[in-house]
């Protein structure tokens, strides 16, 4: 046996509608979800981000324009992966509006960059292609050495280099102590992981002093034990100077911008 019902919609405004519909027997009950879909936003927005060939280690810029094709406003959200970034990662866009967007492409590494932005708008979601080959520019010191004259104590010396750029772009440099940003930043975070192991060795010989009750004042030392004692605390105190000046010395900017 079968039943025909009939089901009449009457909006009162073109918004989403959803309804669940109870159908009791005398065996069971159902629910049956009744669902009306109102407005919707659709955002025209690129599927393929392409810079093509940019040079490494200097941010290439690409505007786009995103359009609200559709019947109501909506919130957006952009997220792009490293090194691609966006001058804005969230708007509003009203329906039959536009706006520009500047996206960012700044590689670190010379090589060919395919990675997966995510655009989203309204419960939807896209995907957004982002690609770009990077390269190393035309730059080179004039000199790969330089080998400096004898000089009398008291006075110096110099001799003279040029930093030459032919590439189509202006250079950001500076001298560093190491010849990659990641050999640096290896070098600096095993420099302090040891200073920290240390720090903490350091409290801890503390805590213990302090739960002991131990108060060099009341040791019973006699002068060679003292002069030993403030031997070793110096040093301690210029292994921990050294070890400052190593860490501060290798990460200091030896040189400044120039463009």
């Amino acid at each position: 046996m079968e039943i025909n019902f009939l089901i009449k919609f009457s909006p009162e405004a073109k918004i989403d509608y959803t309804f669940d519909l109870v159908v009791v027997t005398e065996r069971e009950k159902f629910i049956t979800p009744i669902i009306a879909t109102g407005k919707r936003a659709l955002i025209d927005f690129p599927d393929v981000l392409d810079f093509s060939h940019c040079p490494v280690k200097y941010c290439t810029e690409k505007p786009i324009v995103i359009r609200n094709i559709g019947e109501k406003t909506t919130k957006w959200f952009l997220t792009l992966p490293p090194p691609f970034e966006a001058d804005r990662k969230e708007g509003v866009l009203e329906n039959g509006k536009n706006e520009q967007v500047i996206i960012k492409f700044n590689p670190t590494e010379s090589k060919e960059y395919n990675l997966e932005g995510v655009f989203s708008y309204d419960n939807l979601k896209a995907f957004v292609l982002c690609t770009g080959k990077a390269h190393d520019g035309q730059v080179y010191l004039s000199k790969s050495h330089i080998q400096m004259d004898d000089a009398y104590i008291g006075l110096q010396t110099q001799q003279t280099l040029q930093i030459v750029n032919k590439s189509n772009v202006k250079v950001d440099f500076q001298w560093r102590a190491f010849q990659t940003e990641k050999e640096e930043i290896e070098k600096k975070h095993k420099l302090k992981l040891q200073l920290d192991v240390e720090e903490v060795e350091e409290r801890m010989l503390l805590k213990q002093m302090a739960q002991n009750d131990l108060n060099p004042d009341d040791l019973d030392l006699d002068e060679d034990d003292s002069d030993r004692e403030e031997q070793g605390e110096q040093d301690i105190l210029i292994k921990k100077q050294k070890k400052y000046f190593l860490f501060s010395s290798q990460f200091k900017l030896l040189g400044k911008k120039c463009y």
